[in-house]
């Protein structure tokens, strides 16, 4: 299965993620987005909500308060406001 870098990071935390996955699903002020390897390039403001990596039958949810993304056919780039893997508490932060 083909897989898209993808590295994502906070200006408090620097580098929360990076790694390989297969999809990415995540929320954009245009609406949800899935980005898979080879995508066309892209770049665009996020919401908060919480973001879901997908890697083989694997799902991993982060948190990201806001920010922006950018995508190549090879990478995935995510510049966050903030990202947190406890989203019950993340999201109760922005409550």
């Amino acid at each position: 299965m083909a897989t898209i870098l993808l590295e994502v990071a906070t200006p408090d935390k620097g580098e929360v993620f990076s790694g390989d996955i297969n999809m990415l699903i995540v929320r954009s002020i245009c609406g949800e987005l899935g980005i898979l390897p080879k995508h066309a390039r892209l770049l665009t403001e996020l919401v908060p909500h919480v973001m879901r990596i997908k890697n083989g039958t694997s799902e991993t949810k982060l948190f990201v308060g806001g920010g922006f993304m950018e995508v190549t056919p090879e990478k995935i780039t995510v510049l966050a406001d903030s990202a947190d893997f406890d989203t019950e508490r993340a999201q109760a932060g922005i409550s």
